[in-house]
């Protein structure tokens, strides 16, 4: 078991809605980050194959 998933049960037991907020915050930033590395990557190969 994880560090992380240790952290989240406790954080659902002691402050479910404080949790989800933490949840939610974190599916934005995770979801913000692959964003930006599929937009980097959609630049990177019309450079290179657009010239």
């Amino acid at each position: 078991m994880t560090f992380a998933a240790i952290a989240v049960g406790y954080l659902v037991v002691r402050d479910p809605v404080g949790a989800a907020g933490a949840v939610r915050q974190g599916s934005l930033v995770l979801f913000d980050s692959v964003a930006f590395v599929f937009r980097s990557l959609v630049i990177f190969v019309r450079h290179l194959f657009g010239g």
